[in-house]
């Protein structure tokens, strides 16, 4: 019995670090992208941090969807619609989101292009190393 509980306590463990390093990652991308793209603003530390895990929640929960029912046009575009579907998730962290204000949509995609960028890099790495 104890054997087992240790492993559900180590998956837990485990499950959380990742959290900390995705919510880490993410915040390190949002604080370089705004400090790159000049159509992207933020403020401090605090505002990125908030900005990385109302995009973790929301490509977790809201991305799926949304590729689901743009599959036909995705399809078409060869997956250059995905680039817009960023670009909205942005979006709608930036209505949600005081510290976080986007001057349009071109500059959406753009951070959400960069931070993909970012976050691949990082989990890519992440991968090879468990691998």
């Amino acid at each position: 019995m104890g054997l087992r509980c240790y492993y559900i306590g180590d998956y837990f463990l485990n499950f959380f670090m990742n959290l900390l390093v995705k919510i880490l990652v993410y915040t390190v991308g949002a604080l370089f992208t705004a400090f790159i793209l000049p159509g992207v603003h933020l403020n401090g530390l605090a505002g990125a941090l908030v900005v990385a895990m109302v995009l973790i929640v929301l490509n977790t929960f809201l991305k799926p969807i949304l590729k689901v029912l743009t599959l036909p046009i995705n399809f078409i575009t060869l997956g250059f619609f995905t680039l817009v579907i960023n670009g909205f998730i942005i979006w709608l962290a930036d209505s949600l989101i005081a510290d976080f204000m986007i001057d349009g949509l071109i500059w959406a995609v753009l951070f959400g292009l960069i931070m993909s960028i970012i976050v691949s890099i990082f989990e890519s790495s992440d991968k090879k190393k468990k691998g």
